[in-house]
């Protein structure tokens, strides 16, 4: 993970693993107030033949004030190619 201000990039080589890595952040992040933007997430794949055009990424309930660490989730476009972080490419 590489983290600078409240940008973030998580890397993964499987998918199970980076949903897992984004569920616990979220998880982590409420405690302090914060909020994954979903708007503003991108997810970006290398060399994955067959991959779809958007892929579902969990999160928490913010919004359920009863029990806001249910799961919930996010359709998040892929992109393919590279990474660009804090306007450089990676």
């Amino acid at each position: 993970m590489v983290e600078a201000m409240d940008d973030s990039l998580l890397f993964a080589i499987r998918l199970p693993t980076l949903q897992s890595y984004t569920y616990e952040m979220d998880r982590f992040q409420y405690a302090y107030g914060w909020q994954t933007q979903w708007n503003k997430t991108e997810l970006v794949v290398q060399n994955v033949a067959d991959c779809p055009d958007k892929i579902t990424i969990p999160s928490i309930s913010p919004k359920n004030k009863v029990k806001p660490l249910n799961m919930t989730f996010h359709s998040v476009e892929a992109l393919k190619g590279s990474v660009t972080f804090l306007r450089t490419v990676v």
